[in-house]
């Protein structure tokens, strides 16, 4: 007879690596679709999934049971891929205003991909 999901996070929380991952194996496509809907990057996707069991098998405790073990799975899966979003675009909340200058304390704007369409014809690069 199969044991029930309170069970199984019954043994889980004492340490139960097995039960854990029979409540895992249960809800990992869930876990994996939530990741592909915010990332949209199969390997991104994947390694977010893996990395999403990992935060909830360090941290059996943390479930308190007030919804399915699946709930609880998808939303660290959730959380961590919009933890990585930001991550990977903190880069575009750098100061735009931060000068930069060359060794002879010249003065040139931050490179941006669509820069040149913007500078005059004449524009060489030098003042």
């Amino acid at each position: 007879m199969e044991a029930t999901e309170t069970e199984f996070i019954q043994r889980a929380c004492q340490g139960d690596k097995a039960a854990f991952y029979s409540l895992v194996r249960r809800c990992e496509r869930a876990a994996y679709t939530a990741a592909v809907s915010i990332l949209n990057n199969p390997e991104d996707d994947e390694e977010l999934a893996k990395e999403a069991v990992l935060t909830a098998l360090s941290h059996p405790a943390g479930f308190r049971g007030e919804a399915k073990f699946s709930t609880w799975l998808i939303r660290i899966t959730i959380d961590e891929a919009r933890l990585k979003l930001r991550k990977d675009r903190r880069h575009l909340y750098d100061p735009v205003d931060e000068l930069r200058t060359s060794e002879d304390g010249e003065y040139f704007p931050k490179d941006y991909a669509d820069c040149a369409r913007f500078r005059p014809r004449h524009f060489n690069g030098r003042s």
